[in-house]
């Protein structure tokens, strides 16, 4: 008795609370690499599930801020789980154009009060060879969240296999409601909403909060 009752409140737990996933790729380096584990929170997203199986859904009653990291089902395979940063909220404008991205964030009544675009700045760390290319190592921020990113010098963007936004440039989204635009750490090589779109909130699994 004592241990299906552990069992239950494991499995309760991790469905509705905390949840281990691991990093399988590199689109999140230098943040996260293959190998490394994080924990999720969970509660107050809405999506709650256990290995795979859908348990209980609920309108999100959380809000996710620009700059943090979240697991989330893939919009066109809701079997994958992939983890990003939120770039952009509902709203939001985002342009990424020279491996630069410029946020102009929602406004509910367009007037001469609603701020422009802004490029988010880089602090340039330091650069390295690794396979061949040039990586270079910057530090964004997007308050209040600080973090690095990875950029090869080589690499061009992918501009012509960008996710085109009718009624919108193809290096620039309006981020619909109840949804987010995310991007990988390593911008060079990360699937991400560049190039699939944006990820509803009933999508959003949860946002990582412990790494190891």
């Amino acid at each position: 008795m004592c241990f299906i009752m552990f069992v239950a409140c494991l499995i309760m737990g991790r469905a509705f609370l905390y949840e281990p996933f691991s990093i399988p790729g590199k689109s999140m380096s230098p943040t996260f690499n293959p190998g490394d584990h994080v924990i999720v929170s969970k509660y107050g997203y809405g999506n709650y599930r256990y290995s795979g199986i859908q348990i209980h859904t609920a309108e999100p009653t959380k809000v996710l801020q620009r700059g943090v990291i979240v697991v989330f089902q893939h919009p066109l395979d809701p079997n994958i789980d992939f983890v990003k940063r939120v770039i952009g909220l509902p709203g939001d404008k985002i342009i990424y154009r020279n491996k630069t991205v410029y946020i102009k964030p929602a406004c509910i009544n367009e007037s001469d009060e609603c701020p422009n675009y802004k490029k988010v700045e880089k602090e340039h760390q330091f650069a390295q060879k690794e396979g061949g290319s040039e990586y270079a190592y910057y530090q964004e921020s997007l308050d209040p969240v600080t973090y690095d990113i990875k950029l090869n010098n080589d690499h061009r963007d992918m501009v012509s296999r960008y996710f085109n936004q009718p009624g919108s440039r193809s290096d620039e989204w309006i981020v619909p409601d109840n949804h987010y635009f995310v991007l990988g750490d390593n911008r060079d090589n990360s699937l991400d909403s560049r190039y699939w779109g944006f990820v509803p909130d009933s999508n959003i699994i949860g946002k990582v909060t412990v790494k190891w």
